[in-house]
């Protein structure tokens, strides 16, 4: 039942966004479908960890046949800083694995 499970899990293809920020020194990455949060010392590297431990997630969730437990979206003003930052650089990892469509992660600036 797991294996059928996991197999209609990696044909969806979820989309992973996030918002990408200074906090004092370093820059924080929190991804908003699944409330993930990662840090790092530039915006990229705050990305690659947060991303990082998305697939992770992701992966022990599909290894056990329950990839809606890790759905918990962020709170709300997280997806507000997502949309302020639309003019900011885009952080996008093109290639994203299944079941993974698409990975969408805007910098907030200091303007926004």
């Amino acid at each position: 039942m797991a294996k059928a499970a996991n197999k209609s899990f990696e044909q969806l293809g979820i989309p992973l966004h996030g918002v990408v920020y200074r906090d004092g020194n370093h820059w924080v990455s929190h991804c908003l479908e699944l409330d993930i949060v990662g840090q790092g010392r530039t915006p990229q590297s705050a990305f690659k960890n947060s991303l990082e431990m998305c697939m992770v997630q992701i992966e022990d969730a599909l290894a056990v046949g329950d990839l809606q437990s890790i759905i918990r979206p962020a709170p709300a003003e997280y997806w507000a800083l997502f949309y302020r930052a639309a003019r900011g650089p885009k952080l996008c990892d093109h290639g994203a694995r299944r079941p993974v469509d698409s990975v969408e992660f805007r910098e907030l600036c200091p303007a926004d």
